[in-house]
């Protein structure tokens, strides 16, 4: 079989489905093809726990491991949550990590990323800076 005549069966397969369906399955391909690239693998260098120096935070802690991410808060127990996904952010850096919280409800904690400098920020919070902690 010459390459030309084996590339040209499947389009003959959807040119001949009938037009709703074949409209459908490029509606379909189009959006997947648009979809942001999402994981639930966080990059290596978030990995471990965060504190910061920051007085107004004393106590506090957040700490990523493969496949969730909790928050120490000082006086509370530590609340361990599910990363459901971890989206690249629109800059250098930046990254967002969804995970779900009480009740099943999904949310988004928007980071900055220095793994140079080894820092770690809050996009809502760009004046506080978290390092690991010693391991």
């Amino acid at each position: 079989m010459v390459l030309g005549e084996a590339l040209s069966q499947p389009l003959r397969a959807i040119v001949s489905l009938r037009p709703c369906r074949a409209a459908c399955l490029l509606v379909l391909a189009l959006l997947c093809a648009a979809c942001p690239e999402q994981s639930s693998t966080l990059p290596a260098e978030l990995m471990g726990r965060w504190v910061t120096q920051d007085s107004r935070f004393e106590g506090r802690a957040m700490q990523f491991e493969a496949g969730q991410l909790s928050f120490e808060t000082g006086s509370e127990p530590r609340t361990i949550h599910r990363i459901s996904a971890v989206e690249p952010g629109d800059g250098p850096g930046t990254l967002t990590v969804i995970y779900l919280g009480g009740e099943e409800m999904e949310y988004r904690l928007d980071l900055h990323l220095d793994s140079q400098a080894g820092v770690l920020s809050l996009a809502n919070r760009p004046d506080v800076i978290w390092r690991k902690a010693d391991s």
